[in-house]
């Protein structure tokens, strides 16, 4: 024989047998429990665990310690840690590394997705980095490169290269282009489309659609900011609340103040504070300085 091992047909073992090298688990597979692993020390635990139903682990150390059902783990270490929860899908280095409280329902591609997962579940994390330091929060969304990669607050969605990068405690906030609310601390119920938007408030509420709308908004709180510039600072709102601006580079007398209208820079006007009545004392073209 050319080897010292050369078999012409099958080789058999029994259910929780495996074959190893150097001592080491290589390959896996069960037909009891519908579970297969190929790579050292992947899934090293179901081997003996009648509870790791229907699990796929590819990858040194690919959920090693698992003994949940329905896992799919392909990766160095995705899903190391994992013990009892269930339904997770982990793929690329590191990924759903530290899942070892329970968490469920979990999906994570790319290398450190969602690696600080230790109970939240139903948290779907695409993209490098993509929340990495996320730990026991539950329906949040992260698409892109470092996207929410230090949020710990739950429900929030962003899409795109480090949007809500350091969003840290919000919640329910819906963020999407690059660098949408990258530097937003604890800001919650904020929408910010487009690069930038609302790229550091930390207030609630507010509405930013367009090429950095609300770049320099920080502590207002519901404003309505519709519109791209591609200016920043001068009197766009930084602490006011309450405003309303519809165009492009629209901008208000000043950037502290609540309840201002400004529609193209050529209607302004006042909203009343205790109705949904509008003043518009003033009506002429022109641009704020």
């Amino acid at each position: 024989p050319s080897h010292k091992l050369d078999v012409a047909g099958n080789i058999n073992i029994d259910q929780f047998s495996t074959y190893r090298q150097n001592g080491n688990t290589i390959l896996y597979a069960s037909s009891t429990i519908g579970s297969l692993s190929i790579g050292s020390n992947a899934a090293l635990n179901a081997t003996t665990s009648s509870a790791a139903y229907y699990l796929t682990a590819v990858g040194h150390a690919a959920a090693k310690f698992t003994t949940g059902a329905n896992n799919t783990a392909f990766g160095y270490a995705a899903l190391l840690t994992n013990t009892s929860g269930t339904d997770n899908t982990a793929i690329g280095y590191n990924t759903l590394y530290s899942n070892n409280s329970g968490g469920t329902y979990n999906t994570a591609v790319g290398a450190y997705a969602g690696q600080n997962i230790t109970s939240g579940d139903h948290n779907t994390a695409v993209g490098y980095n993509a929340l990495a330091s996320y730990t026991s929060g539950t329906y949040s969304t992260a698409m892109g490169s470092a996207a929410l990669q230090n949020t710990t607050g739950s429900n929030n969605t962003a899409m795109g290269y480090q949007a809500g990068y350091n969003l840290s405690t919000g919640i329910e906030n819906t963020l999407m282009g690059y660098g949408a609310g990258s530097n937003q601390g604890v800001g919650s119920y904020n929408t910010g489309i487009g690069r930038s938007a609302l790229r550091s408030t930390v207030g609630n509420l507010n509405l930013a659609l367009g090429f950095q709308a609300g770049y320099d908004l920080t502590s207002g709180q519901q404003n309505i900011l519709i519109g791209s510039t591609n200016t920043t600072g001068g009197n766009r709102i930084t602490t006011g609340s309450n405003n309303i601006s519809i165009g492009f580079n629209a901008a208000f007398p000043s950037s502290t103040a609540n309840n201002q209208l400004n529609i193209a820079n050529t209607i302004f006007g006042t909203i009343t504070a205790t109705s949904t009545s509008t003043s518009v004392p003033t009506n002429f073209s022109g641009t704020l300085i």
